[in-house]
């Protein structure tokens, strides 16, 4: 076991494009984790103030490895933690069904490797996540260790795992708890008030935190705030819109995948049959959420339930669909010999492999064996924030492109807002909205997701010094970070090949 999960672990991080420190979803986690740390940090830090509840759970897990380790170690170790749990998860529940350790490497190249849709979903997010350690990675193994704990009738056991998967993110933890509280709804004439007790016990010890942070995130108006269709096409359209028809085509073959190996184990592997039903039940539960998200996505409005992004675990189908395949293709090689069983794997392996290697199959990210810092990046956004954070005042307040990423987080220094930065529904989405349309001139783009992040900072580098001062004096700003190509010339005091900083009234010469 241990070969074979360091092996496809090294793989899968080598394939998922290595390791990345700082990038995406690390630019508003880590100065949560800094505020843990340090009260005192940025304390009126309005970015902060919108992450503050948002995967809390994986917050606190990181400023404790950031106490011991360092902030940048922290973020490695975490990585490697994360891809080793989702592989551990992956090998106990390929070996549930009774097959080799070779065909367990098969389903893991598949998850590396993307091909045929493994992996993937019907939204933008995978199985194994980003290049950056994000809570997703860590929710995804404790989801898959507790259906393979539930295929075990541990149900105990399962009641643990699935608040650990809410501990490390709520809605991947929602949506587990509904697609398996049927199995423990047939349990109820055999569970006695004892067990019920156990269950509850258990699940609620890892997910108090998460609780509380959602008793805390209703309090800031969760669901009695507006919360449209439009504020979610605005921000982060990605997690709520199917990813394109051939996700739709892939997740459906996958379904299939999975009900023909029940009918096929039904009727020649009766010894598995018991726990290939709960997978196919498991499938269709996550196929009728995301039906409903979907539903209510594009036609009804409702609002509360998409608000729950159902479509989270799809991706969790073309897993159970590679695990199906590899164990129906072993289990008709085993009825000729071992040795079809091995050639049939390593031919899976081969072909995998191959079809990676075309471009137009491949759905996962170029290889890569290194490490990346972004604050060792030759950027010149780079550069800028870190000479703010050696040459200007801690409690100096910014204002910056707000489609750029990561201002805090390597200038230790607050800004007025980011695009990047949202809030969690629509807890002080106004005042974001607010800072976002002050920021871009008085008036918000109309693109949709990530296509604002362009149209955002092209109105901010168009703003007048007029702007900027009154952005200055409504936020008390002290300096405006802004392209090169910005009119404004008065009072700089940095410039670099695209960006340069000025001092704004009153605090300017």
């Amino acid at each position: 076991m241990v070969f074979c999960v360091s092996s496809t672990t090294t793989f899968v991080i080598i394939l998922n494009g290595g390791i990345s420190v700082g990038f995406s979803n690390h630019t508003g986690l880590i100065p949560v984790v800094r505020r843990i740390l340090d009260p005192n940090y940025l304390a009126n830090d309005f970015n902060i103030q919108l992450r503050l509840f948002h995967h809390r759970g994986f917050a606190y897990l990181t400023a404790a490895f950031v106490k011991l380790i360092g902030e940048d170690n922290a973020l490695i170790v975490l990585n490697l933690l994360g891809f080793t749990f989702l592989n551990v998860s992956v090998y106990l529940f390929c070996r549930t069904f009774h097959i080799s350790r070779l065909a367990v490497c098969a389903v893991s190249v598949l998850i590396a490797t993307n091909v045929a849709w493994v992996g993937r979903g019907l939204e933008t997010n995978t199985f194994v996540g980003n290049r950056e350690i994000n809570p997703p990675t860590f929710a995804h193994a404790f989801a898959l260790f507790a259906i393979s704990s539930l295929l075990q009738k541990r149900y105990k056991q399962t009641a643990l795992l699935c608040g650990l998967t809410l501990l490390f993110h709520l809605q991947i933890g929602i949506s587990l708890v509904l697609i398996l509280s049927p199995f423990y709804l047939m349990l109820r004439d055999r569970f006695s008030v004892q067990d019920w007790f156990g269950c509850l016990v258990l699940f609620s010890i890892p997910a108090l935190i998460t609780i509380f942070d959602l008793h805390a995130m209703l309090q800031r108006g969760l669901v009695t705030l507006p919360f449209s269709r439009s504020d979610i096409d605005f921000r982060q359209v990605h997690h709520f819109e199917i990813a394109s028809l051939k996700a739709a085509t892939w997740v459906a073959l996958h379904l299939a995948i999975i009900i023909s190996t029940y009918i096929f184990v039904k009727n020649k592997q009766k010894s598995d049959r018991e726990k290939f039903f709960p997978v196919v039940v498991i499938s269709l539960s996550l196929t009728a959420l995301s039906l409903i998200h979907f539903l209510d996505y594009y036609l009804l409005n409702f609002g509360s339930i998409v608000k729950v992004q159902f479509v989270r675990m799809s991706v969790f189908i073309p897993i159970f669909g590679a695990i199906a395949l590899v164990c129906l293709i072993n289990y008709r090689a085993e009825q000729r010999s071992k040795e079809a069983a091995i050639v049939a794997n390593l031919s899976l392996i081969m072909l995998t492999l191959l079809l990676y290697a075309v471009p137009a199959t491949r759905q996962g990210r170029d290889y890569s064996t290194g490490i990346r810092r972004l604050a060792e990046q030759q950027d010149s956004w780079v550069a800028a924030c870190l000479w703010i954070r050696e040459n200007t005042p801690p409690d100096a307040l910014f204002t910056s492109p707000p489609g750029n990423e990561g201002f805090s987080y390597l200038s230790y220094r607050s800004n007025v807002g980011e695009f990047k930065i949202n809030p969690d529904g629509p807890q002080y989405l106004a005042e974001w909205y607010a800072r976002l349309r002050d920021l871009s001139g008085g008036e918000l783009p109309m693109g949709k997701g990530f296509a604002n992040v362009h149209l955002l900072n092209r109105a901010y580098g168009a703003l007048s010094y007029e702007q900027l001062s009154n952005l200055g004096k409504k936020y008390n700003a002290k300096f405006a970070i802004l392209p090169k190509s910005s009119a404004v010339q008065m009072n700089v005091i940095y410039e670099n090949e695209k960006y340069k900083i000025i001092e704004l009234p009153p605090f300017g010469k």
